[in-house]
């Protein structure tokens, strides 16, 4: 049965497109009007969500009618195809985005795809709000107003601060008027990564999860603030994880905070020091970070089939035709 709202949604789909390119192509958002038909596309706890594997976008209508967000179609369609065309945009870049945050984040790896996520979403949305003049700010205030109680996590507060750092908005206009002066710096510094990295998005991953990290320390209950908001969970289910178990010279480098990159806080005008000749190329990661990446990442295979999976990968670069 069609609806007002899902033919509004429907006709949100081509300029959602069109804000990226005129010629970018993906299939038909996957639109269901009910949260129970969403729950058979997979989706749950966040109002939308994209499969990698199909280059699918699925929205749950019921739940965005119920957060007020009803108007924003092309906002919302446009962020999601944002994860197909901008970051992750592949599973192969899933699972590199994943990998560097894993070792960035000690004992907390298992909130490297939250900050996957919320790394991802600084990036796309600052390009829809700057260049595409969407309001993506104004979800946020939707949102900040469907709260029942204000927010209580740093986290949150620390990205919302970050918004407003990004948009030049009013201290507190979306949410993060509760952040003391350390998280104003804190959130000045993620704004200038999130500019400074905007076209080499991979690079800046670890200084961004260094950012976050004494603050998932402080509150690892708190990362339920974000669910609503976690669309690229199980993104690359059913994905192939090839080249998965290969190490980036990327992810060997120590780990710094922004304020420490010259780029982001401008503190030291000197050039960097030339940077030796790499010479990690070529190394592996072991089976069970493998296995822990492809988990991550929303593929699902039994510990057997992670192991096939692991070997079989290696030994691909060693076939030799017959005959």
């Amino acid at each position: 049965m069609n609806t007002p709202l899902l033919e509004q949604w429907r006709a949100g789909w081509e300029p959602a497109l069109a804000t990226w390119s005129r010629f970018t192509r993906l299939r038909d958002a996957r639109l269901c009007q009910t949260s129970m038909e969403a729950a058979q596309e997979g989706l749950s706890g966040s109002f939308a969500v994209i499969r990698l594997v199909d280059q699918s976008v699925v929205v749950d209508l019921e739940s965005v009618e119920q957060l007020g967000l009803q108007d924003y179609a092309v906002e919302i369609l446009a962020h999601e195809i944002g994860h197909h065309v901008l970051a992750p945009a592949s599973a192969a870049d899933q699972f590199r985005l994943l990998a560097r945050l894993r070792r960035s984040l000690p004992t907390l790896e298992a909130h490297a795809p939250l900050v996957a996520n919320l790394y991802t979403d600084l990036y796309i949305n600052d390009r829809l709000q700057r260049q595409a003049g969407l309001r993506m700010d104004d979800i946020y205030r939707r949102l900040e107003g469907h709260r029942k109680k204000p927010a209580s996590s740093k986290i949150w507060l620390l990205y919302m601060r970050i918004y407003e750092q990004l948009w030049k908005l009013p201290k507190g206009d979306l949410g993060g008027g509760a952040a003391t002066e350390a998280m104003d710096t804190d959130a000045w510094l993620g704004a200038r990564l999130i500019r400074v990295y905007a076209k080499d998005w991979m690079d800046g991953t670890t200084r961004f999860a260094t950012l976050l990290l004494p603050y998932l320390v402080e509150g690892q209950e708190t990362s339920a603030e974000f669910q609503r908001m976690f669309d690229t969970r199980d993104a690359a289910e059913g994905c192939e994880p090839s080249g998965g178990q290969q190490i980036e010279p990327g992810e060997l480098e120590e780990p710094i905070h922004p304020v420490h990159d010259r780029r982001i806080s401008g503190l030291d005008e000197t050039p960097p020091a030339e940077k030796p000749a790499d010479q990690q190329t070529g190394q592996t990661r072991e089976p069970y970070e493998y296995g822990e990446i492809l988990k991550a990442s929303g593929v699902k295979l039994s510990e057997e089939e992670i192991a096939i999976r692991y070997y079989r990968e290696r030994a691909l670069p060693h076939l030799i035709s017959f005959p």
